[in-house]
């Protein structure tokens, strides 16, 4: 990667990339990042101060930014009204993976953080069917898994039926990278509810026993947010999760996504109730249990 200074993360991929993202990029630098990307499917950027429309420009040399407000630009944040997901903790997942169409890459900016409050944590997907055994990747070869919008009150969707309405959405278990081939691990934690054709109790411990590998510690990233950070994922060779922000400190981290199709383009006639009616349904008969 001639040119760019970089070396990897604490976790030994991604990378951690020197450079003031303000300035443009000339062909043969954006080549280079584009090329350290695909390697690395996480880049770490400190000490950055740029706008959202200089952020949409810098992401725009990666794919094509996502316009639709709230799925592809918007703010993550447990103190700004209006911004998306609140506090509560998530567990590893893609970002839309629940729709036919899941975003491609995301970007994260720093804008306001201050005192106490949780990192984001990484998994490298490509990295985790690396560890797989032999008989584990023979075992998942051409395999299809179903993907829901998270109903759990655990952190986990396996086994959980989804209400009709909500979103939902079939991929292999195994996405292959559309021009290096490489290989990555589709399911998650947050939104995988079945692997499709299995009996349950036979899904249910297959997808265990990718959890194990796929979330390892060897094979996470934890990132902690410091003023001008900025972190560039592709968000399905890399997964990500987080804790409760409901302690003390801000954390309001601005968000540019790339993708063919948003999260409301493809779910036109969700509500926000939808969910919030099925999640209460769910509480009452775990508490009923």
């Amino acid at each position: 990667m001639a040119g760019l200074v970089w070396e990897p993360t604490s976790a030994g991929w991604g990378a951690r990339v020197e450079w003031d993202l303000r300035e443009p990029l000339d062909a043969v630098r954006a080549g280079e990042f584009v090329e350290l990307f695909r390697a690395r499917h996480l880049l770490v950027f400190s000490g950055q101060g740029f706008s959202m429309e200089e952020q949409i420009r810098f992401m725009g040399h990666l794919g094509p930014v996502l316009r639709e407000e709230g799925s592809g630009l918007g703010y993550v944040s447990n103190v700004k009204e209006g911004a998306a997901l609140g506090s509560s903790e998530l567990s590893f997942h893609s970002d839309t993976g629940h729709c036919a169409v899941p975003l491609q890459a995301v970007s994260l900016f720093a804008e306001d953080v201050e005192g106490s409050v949780t990192g984001t944590r990484f998994a490298n997907m490509a990295a985790a069917y690396g560890r797989l055994s032999a008989g584990l990747r023979s075992r998942v070869a051409g395999l299809v898994c179903e993907n829901a919008m998270p109903m759990s009150l655990d952190g986990r969707n396996v086994g959980l039926e989804v209400a009709a309405g909500m979103p939902r959405a079939e991929h292999p278990v195994v996405w292959r990278h559309p021009v290096s081939g490489e290989p990555a691990l589709m399911v998650n934690a947050n939104q995988t509810t079945r692997i499709v054709g299995l009996e349950e109790a036979e899904s249910r411990a297959l997808l265990e026993e990718l959890f194990e590998v796929m979330y390892a510690d060897e094979g996470v990233y934890e990132h902690e947010w410091r003023q001008g950070d900025v972190v560039v994922w592709h968000n399905l060779a890399v997964q990500h999760a987080r804790g409760d922000l409901g302690g003390d400190g801000r954390r309001t981290l601005r968000r540019v996504a790339l993708g063919e199709k948003g999260f409301w383009e493809q779910c036109p006639t969700l509500r926000y109730a939808d969910f919030e009616n099925h999640r209460n349904t769910a509480e009452g008969e775990a508490s009923a249990a």
